[in-house]
């Protein structure tokens, strides 16, 4: 067992038996993003679960800037913690959570990661809205550095997706979503999309993503979900039972935890 296993070794146990630490022991430590990934890709193989996709974090422009990093940080959806709507998840007791309100992008096509061609709309088949649940297994996940983070498949604890979006024009879809939605929390408004540079273009998230693939030479395929990062302003919740739903012009759509 090399190192990235051992340390995703300890991030399963954690994940298993839902606990919660501090940091990892030093000997584990991933000291860079490179080390992070090759751990994180361990810890993905002992869930023994498939990947369904791609989930971005930090994938705002400010965010990138304060964090010093080049593109966002990179991690994995997994089947099995994945919800449609009005479904009740259930999330472990320990630790707080994070609420992020996102835009989904269904891939239409493989992308290669020798491609050339910049990506476009005509890459995707479909927009929806997602929230990802954020539970790390660090009780202070920026506090223990970028690269354990990664290790921690950046957090993921669930998924849940809406129906597809109309198929309108995508830029009417976001400036309608920008200007038109927001989430509630057991009926009162919480959160409204972000706006600037603490924002997220979903388009540009989908780049990041090709470039990070064609520097790992992974495959994007056809089908695949994207999750592209916090389009509102993310929310913690400290303890569960509650109920969350998105406010939007077409529908709404929620679940609970």
């Amino acid at each position: 067992m090399n190192i990235h296993q051992e340390t995703a070794a300890y991030l399963n146990t954690l994940w298993t038996t839902n606990e919660i630490c501090s940091d990892l022991p030093s000997h584990l430590k991933p000291t860079t993003l490179e080390e992070g990934y090759r751990a994180q890709e361990a810890f993905i193989h002992l869930s023994q679960s498939p990947c369904t996709g791609w989930k971005l974090g930090v994938a705002s422009e400010n965010q990138l800037t304060q964090a010093q990093l080049n593109r966002p940080l990179v991690g994995r959806i997994l089947s099995n913690r994945c919800f449609e709507k009005n479904k009740h998840v259930v999330v472990p007791e320990s630790g707080v959570i994070t609420i992020e309100g996102e835009i989904g992008l269904i891939l239409k096509h493989d992308i290669l990661p020798n491609r050339v061609e910049p990506i476009s709309w005509m890459d995707v088949s479909h927009i929806c809205l997602t929230f990802e649940i954020v539970r790390s297994r660090f009780i202070n996940r920026r506090a223990v550095g970028w690269p354990s983070f990664v290790a921690d498949n950046v957090g993921f604890e669930a998924l849940i997706t809406s129906d597809p979006l109309p198929m309108i024009p995508c830029d009417t879809i976001l400036d309608e979503l920008l200007h038109k939605s927001y989430i509630e929390l057991d009926g009162q408004a919480i959160a409204y999309p972000l706006q600037d540079k603490d924002g997220i273009n979903p388009l540009t998230s989908l780049t990041h993503l090709a470039n990070h693939a064609r520097q790992e030479n992974i495959t994007l395929y056809a089908g695949e979900l994207v999750s592209t990062g916090a389009f509102y302003k993310p929310f913690d919740l400290p303890h569960r039972n509650h109920g969350i739903s998105a406010i939007y012009p077409w529908n709404t759509f929620g679940f609970s935890v």
